[in-house]
């Protein structure tokens, strides 16, 4: 449910989410684009943009006016499974059982230390697998 209380977010198996009306009941607008289901649905806290996650390893942006995806978060392995908005709204977080993303919400890049850790693990498997390992 939105902070303002007028509006309600589900998501469904249907692929969808969608915005309700909280007084009146009446669908106001489905969210289209994920490839399965749609496990949570959460308001920005300035209740401009929705953050969708899906069982089909993704996070969606939407604007809430429109309905109208603005974006897709890529990268995780599996499900994803926790998602959030940071209580300003200049992060989001996307997490799956493999992998854990800190996005900066203003131009949608990974954030420094997520971006370093990333580097960091593609540079051990790299080494794991080129060179010989002690005994």
């Amino acid at each position: 449910m939105s902070r303002s209380l007028l509006l309600v977010l589900t998501g469904s198996s249907d692929n969808t989410a969608k915005i309700w009306d909280a007084e009146t009941g009446k669908e106001l607008l489905t969210l289209k684009g994920h490839a399965d289901t749609v496990t949570s649905a959460v308001f920005s806290p300035d209740e401009r943009r929705v953050l969708t996650r899906s069982s089909d390893k993704t996070a969606k942006i939407w604007d809430v006016e429109s309905g109208k995806e603005l974006l897709t978060l890529k990268g995780h392995a599996d499900r994803v499974h926790s998602s959030a908005f940071s209580p300003d709204g200049r992060r989001v977080l996307t997490a799956s059982w493999s992998s854990a993303r800190i996005w900066n919400a203003v131009d949608w890049t990974l954030t420094k230390e997520e971006f370093l850790e990333q580097k960091r693990q593609r540079y051990e498997k790299w080494v794991k697998a080129n060179l010989p390992q002690p005994e």
